[in-house]
């Protein structure tokens, strides 16, 4: 399970990186992703997008590596942390830009396997201890809120698809 988890932390780290860089040198577009998907967000160019993702996403990806490879303490409460950032991420992603990709999908399905992954194996590091009650806690509120974005943007995308199948 640690060197699935690892597998995993590894690809969002080095892809999400290699996609914030490309996305920062070539802020106008790239990859057939055209500025106007921003329309309905604050950003003008896709450079303060890939920053974050480079910074937010890619750099606690690599941290949690990091740290799940050396084997040392709250490893995996980097790495559960690590994947509910990307979760939130992603739904935030799908919501504002209102655009809806398959590396959208994979990579939300890839976070819920790191936080699955990630929980699993904190809990059997530390199976009394009292911080695991609030991560549970915090684990819990966050996919309530991912679940409840992810029903609207569902429920918006099944209304478009009926739209067009008139």
């Amino acid at each position: 399970m640690k060197r699935f988890l690892m597998l995993l932390i590894g690809f969002v780290a080095i892809s999400v990186i290699s996609f914030g860089l490309l996305l920062m040198v070539n802020s106008k577009g790239v990859w057939g992703l055209d500025v106007s998907i921003l329309s309905s967000t604050q950003f003008s160019s896709f450079l303060m997008p890939g920053l974050l993702l480079v910074v937010i996403i890619g750099g606690l990806h690599l941290i949690a590596f990091m740290k799940v490879f050396r084997d040392q303490k709250n490893a995996f409460l980097w790495s559960l942390f690590a994947g509910l950032i990307l979760c939130i991420w992603v739904v935030f992603q799908i919501y504002f830009t209102r655009s809806y990709y398959f590396l959208n999908w994979t990579y939300l399905i890839i976070a819920f396997f790191i936080v699955l992954i990630s929980l699993q194996l904190s809990h059997k590091e530390l199976l009394y201890s009292v911080k695991m009650q609030r991560v549970y806690s915090f684990v819990a509120i966050t996919y309530t809120a991912v679940l409840f974005l992810l029903n609207e943007t569902l429920l918006q995308s099944l209304q478009l698809i009926a739209f067009y199948n008139r």
